[in-house]
């Protein structure tokens, strides 16, 4: 054994020699902390002492805690009573999800009910009555031939529905499983294996006799690693094709002193280069499979409780800690460390460099450095970095750094409020340039020289024989200078806050000064938008980063133009760019701010993929992208700093994560909107197994009274929670997927009859969707939308048809028999009323007949005009039997005289009217010694008014007559004519002639006592 020690010893001495450049160069104390998310008793609402840790394949957690089985689903936790309420000590998992509890005097696993809630089901109830107590099952482990669960005096082996028990004369201290072989640590006797349900001892196993072993880790198929308490490691030799232990042998190693110092509790296999040791009081230590200390997770590193009862990596890398007082998850993968005022960094980090082979901060409360060695009271031989304040520089606002380095001289330079500072390698401190300023650059072309970006210009500084020549101001610029870089060609490029950017072509120098140069401003007429500005010097021509995205400078045009090289998104003016550095590999980092994003803002970079094109990448910082980040620093082995309000930020690029690794969203569980649980969260098969997908009896066919539902749902990612968002979809209701959302729940209320299948997503904080989980139901219709409801319907519709048809018809018969009676007596009556009606009509009619004859005999007949000596004919075609249309001829003198009129109404009114006329004119002419049209008009008029009594009063009947009146004279040739809205019509060699009469009538108007006109015509 002595041999095959120190064979092992001389190949662990040359592994580390050489390893030793390697880890000499790897800063692991500058690595900062990782993320630790803590789960508090108050968050799970279960007892505060955990004690294992498993994962099924659906991504949910386990944690035997001393209430029962914890269950953690990435939202919430729910409890899994066992038998008697015992303290669950250990859990395991197998290849199908189905989990194994070991509790107190009692041992089991896990399986759904019919409404898929998972349960406890006890197999210790198989024990025959000789077996009562056998206290805590410490260990529980899946392996080939079974489940076996351990306690310190027996181990039961489950297999094929069967219990076999092995009852040990040592007590079972620990026992392990290593690539599905179980080793066992007997008290008193070492090492064992079980084989064939029984211990069969293993080579040089009774090392361990005396020595407690806490854990065996294969390192590969044929080494373990033993890890002891108090007394270091130890590597066993196990055959490949035999799996019998060959040898067992010692490992000496630099952490010696820190075995010794710690307690040893746990151990876990984190990946193929990391092992972490859980301890009693000292949180957690994890090494690599070189036996070095990689780091601590203790309480300065946000541990909230340092007892560490167990240990578990999940599918996606993190580290679980079952805790004496709560439960911890540490993301021990991720390539972001941090530090924050807890490692004494305080103020907004403003600027980043290296120098001296330390790390230091500049901040707005001072400037800081890293100090790897500051703090080694927690662990001995442990050193946690903090950051120091640098003497003499706390509360002063710091916001550039840059190292200076040039002929084997390294300065670390300062820009402060009101000067330059520097300090050189021994800490000695010294004002180099008193103004205001506000950025550094050392110049490539010569790397002796500094420009200084100021408050107000630009000035020089120059490195010469150990000294600082102060240059002064470059005349010509008195903007404020946030931005300065050179170009390919040497020109100097200036950015400001708002407006400008300057070009200063530096033409020749003299003694080491410059002496001639030119000086061009771009602004928005050379393409720019407004500012501040921010240069990189790519692969190409300069970069300007705007607020408008990024702008390249095209020499032949002198102007700007956006550069779609590095993508449209920075280029279509959408975006922000606050940072944008080049490091060596032509990787482009960026802090971008965008309004369109979901958050402010956002930082990458941009790696090249060739033949001009790159590929934006994110997704590693978007824990740290919530506030803005101003410095990014380029450290050398892929080593970026970034630094904000937040604090700190450690990117590591050598640390590969991967970002996408599959996982699950799961429903767990439906209600009822009356609270009643028809699912409970997990699916299963036939045979009890837990399955991914919702299988047929789980499918549920819900009357229509249970047509409102409440689905919860969960995803375990991996990642920060309070990240998780969620889009459902509820086929067969919904028409598109719901916005995403960091609610876990969604209720469906008053769905209509019909197959439906809910579907959930997740989405994590990198943008990683899920796996959908799918939940099919059916919802029947109500009774009275059956099939036979509907039949019913028609018979009762024809019913109520026949019933309304055959009362209406009845209905309908009587109203006619009523209707005819009453029709018949007002036939009768009508017939009655029809004879009455004829015989005052003949009456009437005989009346007016009579009046006929009357008027016929007043009018003058048509033979008078021939008497007259007029040739002439009379048209007069009464519309009714009487007419109050009327003509009159006389003569007066050997006057003619005609007249044509036309009273108010018609029929007997108008009749009445017209005699009236009749008998007017008979008596105006017959008493007039001498006529003339207008005055018989106006006499006509005069007797009217006054027999009608006409007063012209309002309402009173204006009745009255137009008239045309002519009296021919053929003695002297003429006619005269006076008419009352009646014209005459004269027609004289085919020419006709109308005298318009005057507009009033013969009775009473507005204008009675206004004369007729005579009208006096030769012919």
């Amino acid at each position: 054994m002595l041999r095959n020690n120190f064979k092992y010893s001389l190949f662990i001495f040359i592994i580390l020699f050489m390893h030793m450049d390697m880890l000499k160069g790897r800063n692991l104390d500058e690595t900062g902390l990782v993320s630790v998310y803590y789960f508090s008793p108050q968050k799970y609402y279960a007892h505060p002492q955990n004690w294992d840790i498993t994962q099924d394949k659906r991504g949910i957690m386990y944690f035997g805690n001393n209430s029962g089985v914890l269950e953690y689903d990435g939202v919430e936790w729910r409890m899994i009573k066992v038998s008697d309420g015992s303290t669950v000590k250990s859990l395991a998992c197998d290849d199908n999800g189905k989990v194994y509890v070991g509790a107190q005097n009692e041992f089991g696993f896990l399986q759904s009910d019919s409404t898929g809630q998972l349960t406890y089901i006890s197999l210790s109830e198989q024990l025959n009555d000789s077996i009562e107590y056998f206290d805590f099952i410490w260990s529980t482990h899946v392996i080939q031939e079974g489940v076996v669960f351990q306690a310190q005096e027996y181990v039961f082996i489950w297999k094929d529905d069967s219990l076999h028990v092995i009852h040990s004369e040592a007590p079972v201290h620990e026992s392990f499983n290593v690539n599905g072989t179980i080793y066992l640590r007997l008290e008193g006797v070492g090492i064992v294996q079980l084989e064939k349900n029984r211990f069969v001892p293993v080579r040089e196993g009774e090392l361990f006799s005396n020595l407690f072993v806490y854990g065996m880790i294969p390192l590969s198929r044929s080494r373990v690693l033993i890890v002891t308490d108090y007394d270091g490691l130890y590597m066993m030799e196990v055959g490949e094709s035999s799996g019998e232990v060959t040898d067992i042998s010692r490992i000496r190693t630099k952490i010696e002193q820190l075995l010794e110092q710690v307690e040893i509790y746990n151990v876990n296999k984190i990946d193929d280069n990391r092992i972490s040791l859980g301890t009693w009081g000292n949180g957690v230590i994890i090494i690599d499979t070189t036996w070095n200390l990689v780091t601590v997770i203790d309480k300065y590193a946000g541990l909230e409780d340092q007892i560490v009862q167990q240990q578990f990596v999940d599918s996606n890398g993190n580290l679980w800690l079952a805790l004496s007082n709560g439960i911890s998850r540490v993301e021990i993968n991720s390539p972001i460390t941090f530090f924050t005022d807890h490692n004494g960094l305080l103020g907004t980090v403003q600027s980043v460099t290296r120098f001296n082979n330390t790390i230091y901060v500049a901040t707005l409360r001072g400037l800081f450095y890293l100090d790897k060695e500051s703090l080694s009271d927690r662990l001995t031989g442990i050193k946690t970095p903090i950051f120091k304040v640098v003497e003499g520089m706390d509360e002063m606002e710091c916001w550039n750094l840059i190292t200076f380095k040039n002929e084997g001289e390294e300065i670390l330079l300062v820009v402060m409020n009101t000067d330059v500072m520097q300090i050189d390698r021994n800490n000695n401190r010294d004002i180099v340039l008193e103004e205001v300023p506000w950025t550094l650059y050392q110049s490539k072309l010569d790397p002796a020289r500094v420009f200084v970006g100021l408050e107000r210009g630009l000035a020089s500084i120059y490195r010469s024989n150990g000294k600082w020549i102060n240059e002064g101001r470059i005349e010509g610029i008195d903007e404020e200078i946030t931005q300065l870089s050179e170009d390919f060609i040497g020109n100097l490029w200036l950015g400001t806050p708002e407006i400008n950017v300057i070009k200063v072509n530096i033409l020749s120098f003299e003694n080491n000064r410059i002496k001639d140069l030119s000086i061009s401003r771009y602004d928005s007429t050379f393409g720019l938008p407004e500012g501040p500005f921010v240069f990189s010097q790519t692969v190409g021509p300069l970069n300007v980063a705007t607020n408008k995205g990024i702008y390249k400078y095209v020499p032949h045009e002198n102007r700007f133009v956006p550069d779609t090289t590095f993508g449209k998104q920075f280029a279509d003016g959408s975006k922000w760019i606050h940072r944008m550095i080049r490091d060596e590999d032509s990787d482009i980092w960026m802090v971008v701010a965008s309004e369109d994003g979901e958050k402010p803002y956002e930082v990458g970079y941009l790696r090249p993929l060739g033949n001009n094109r790159y590929e934006w990448i994110a997704g590693p910082f978007k824990k740290i992208s919530e506030n803005i980040i101003h410095a990014v620093f380029i450290d050398e082995e892929q080593v970026v700093w970034l630094g904000g309000s937040e604090g700190l930020f450690r990117y590591d690029q050598k640390i590969k994560k991967d970002y996408e690794i599959p996982y699950w969203a799961y429903i767990r569980s439906v209600n009822l909107s009356q609270g009643q649980k028809i699912f409970g969260g997990t699916n299963f098969n036939e045979a009890g197994l837990n399955i991914l997908t919702q299988p047929g009896v789980l499918r549920p066919t819900l009357t229509f009274t249970n047509n409102s539902l409440v689905f919860n749902y969960a995803a375990q990612s991996g990642e920060d929670e309070a990240f998780l968002m969620f889009s459902y979809f509820l086929e067969g209701n919904d028409t598109k997927w719901s916005d995403w959302s960091n609610e876990s729940k969604k209720e469906y209320t008053n769905l209509h009859e019909g197959k439906y299948i809910f579907r959930v997503k997740a989405r994590n904080i990198y943008n990683h969707e899920s796996n959908e989980a799918t939940y099919d139901f059916t919802i029947l219709a109500p009774w009275y939308r059956k099939w036979w409801a509907f039949i019913l319907y028609v018979i009762l519709a024809t019913a109520i048809v026949y019933v309304i048809v055959k009362v209406y018809t009845r209905q309908l018969r009587q109203i006619i028999k009523e209707r005819t009676a009453e029709v018949v007596r007002q036939k009768d009556e009508i017939e009655k009323q029809k004879e009455e009606i004829e015989e005052k009509n003949n009456d009437i009619m005989d009346s007016i007949k009579y009046a006929q004859k009357i008027q016929t005999a007043l009018l003058p007949p048509e033979q008078d005009m021939s008497l007259l000596g007029l040739d002439g004919f009379i048209l007069f075609l009464p519309r009714d039997i009487v007419s109050g249309d009327f003509y009159w001829i006389g003569q007066k003198n050997g006057k003619a005289i005609t007249v044509a009129a036309d009273c108010t109404g018609h029929g007997v009114p108008g009749a009445f009217m017209s005699m009236l006329g009749l008998s007017f004119l008979n008596n105006i002419i017959g008493e007039a010694e001498d006529v003339k049209a207008n005055e018989i008009l106006n006499e006509l008029r005069g007797q009217v008014i006054t027999h009608l009594r006409q007063k012209g009063e309002e309402g009173e009947q204006k009745d009255g007559m137009d008239l045309a009146l002519h009296i021919i004279d053929k003695g002297k040739n003429r006619i005269e004519f006076a008419g009352a809205n009646n014209p005459l019509i004269l027609i004289r060699n085919d020419e006709i002639i109308q005298v318009k009469a005057d507009r009033m009538p013969i009775g009473i108007h507005e204008r009675a006592d206004e004369p007729f006109q005579n009208n006096v015509m030769e012919v």
